[in-house]
């Protein structure tokens, strides 16, 4: 398996979490999106990552790939680090997949607002003078909102186990809070939510801050 994209890119991260959970072995393809390789560009038509590449088969997008690894890898995930919660042996929650799909979405829709933000910033487009831009940083802040009181007392959004969504929230908290995009911690839940799963092995040695060099993520 061969996985395409740079290390600060939250979608990227989230695949590179899940392989680490479900002990997948994969080799990786960094150029990501600024200077893509030939490879790439070749099996990637939308030209976002992440993507990958497994015994002739491409797959695009995040979600899209999170359901292949569940699909072709079905068996137990490994026990999990001593204190950690296991990982959910399935992609969605039994009962609650169309919860844990809006949910999902809400994740999305934050942290793709917050990328159109960063990225016209560094275009020279500043918020205040866009009301596209102001709605963005709107929109970020309303779907925090959402997943922060569904956690509630919890640290996990279901009981007992670590889920992908799990890993897709861990993933975007980081990386508003190492862009400086959102202040996380005005979220209580959310706030221990992350404190809660900070020295998770999977998550600890994915974080965009050990990137270098950092460049400008993309939504994928």
């Amino acid at each position: 398996m061969k996985l395409f994209g740079h290390d600060t890119s939250p979608y990227v991260r989230r695949i590179r979490v899940l392989l680490a959970e479900k002990a997948i072995p994969f080799e990786r393809d960094p150029a990501g999106w600024v200077a893509p390789s030939d490879e790439f560009t070749r099996l990637s038509p939308v030209m976002r990552v992440p993507a990958i590449l497994h015994e002739g088969q491409v797959v695009l997008d995040s979600r899209l790939i999170a359901s292949f690894l569940y699909d072709r890898f079905p068996s137990a995930p490994p026990e999990p680090p001593s204190g950690h919660l296991p990982l959910q042996a399935t992609l969605w929650s039994p009962g609650a997949r169309y919860d844990d799909e809006n949910v999902l979405l809400a994740i999305d829709a934050a942290i793709d607002s917050a990328i159109n933000v960063f990225l016209l910033e560094q275009d020279g487009v500043p918020v205040a003078s866009s009301a596209y831009l102001r709605r963005q940083v709107r929109r970020v802040a309303s779907c925090l909102a959402f997943v922060d009181g569904l956690l509630a007392s919890g640290v996990t959004l279901h009981p007992e186990v670590f889920s992908f969504t799990d890993i897709t929230l861990a993933c975007a908290l980081d990386w508003l809070t190492f862009r400086g995009r959102h202040d996380v911690a005005a979220h209580a839940n959310l706030a221990r939510f992350m404190k809660a799963h900070e020295g998770r092995p999977s998550l600890a040695e994915t974080h965009p801050r050990l990137a270098l060099p950092a460049p400008p993520p993309r939504a994928g």
